[in-house]
């Protein structure tokens, strides 16, 4: 009960005082307002808040299937605004400032890849994707650091094709040779040999 006779006390007091009043009422709404107004984006009305870091596309390898996936996987990434351009204009829009970065594909650069990779050559290095950017920028790094998840993406699925592929192979000569051992052991039966 005593709780209660404090909290009516103390109301009795704010209402009493209209200074107390404002802080406690008008303060907030005034203080959301004046952040709300402070913290706009400031621009046109139809223009987009969001800032995409433009980046230079040079596919040398215009027919490969990891070019085409890496292109589809970076297009969908929020931060970057995919912008193709030919070998000859890539440093042109680096010096004017077009482009934050310009990523190239080497030529066949699909087709070298699948090879290392179906070979099962660990040590030999496949062919190396080029970024040209400044690394000491914003742009530089924020442009690294989303590339480097959809090229290790695409890399470790081609990884995984490679080994499923593999034992695919390992298991299906493993099952030729033993329903060919088995038609072979067995005299009087038809022999089938698999090709």
């Amino acid at each position: 009960m005593r709780i209660f006779n404090l909290a009516i006390k103390d109301l009795y007091q704010i209402f009493r005082d209209l200074r107390s009043f404002l802080f406690l009422i008008a303060m907030p709404i005034i203080f959301t307002l004046f952040m709300g107004f402070a913290y706009q984006s400031g621009g046109d009305e139809g223009a987009s808040s969001e800032v995409r870091i433009p980046l230079g596309w040079v596919n040398n390898d215009p027919d490969g299937v990891l070019s085409e996936e890496l292109y589809k996987m970076i297009s969908n990434l929020a931060a970057l605004n995919i912008v193709e351009l030919s070998p000859e204009s890539m440093d042109e829009a680096l010096k004017n400032n077009e482009v934050a970065g310009v990523m190239i594909i080497p030529t066949s650069y699909s087709n070298q890849v699948l090879e290392v990779v179906l070979r099962g050559e660990i040590d030999e290095v496949p062919p190396q994707l080029i970024l040209l950017t400044d690394p000491s920028t914003p742009e530089g790094q924020l442009l690294y650091q989303s590339l480097r998840a959809p090229v290790m993406k695409t890399l470790s699925s081609v990884e995984i094709a490679a080994s499923v592929l593999n034992r695919l192979a390992d298991w299906m000569i493993l099952l030729n040779s033993t329903r060919l051992s088995m038609l072979l052991s067995k005299p009087g039966q038809q022999r089938i040999i698999m090709a």
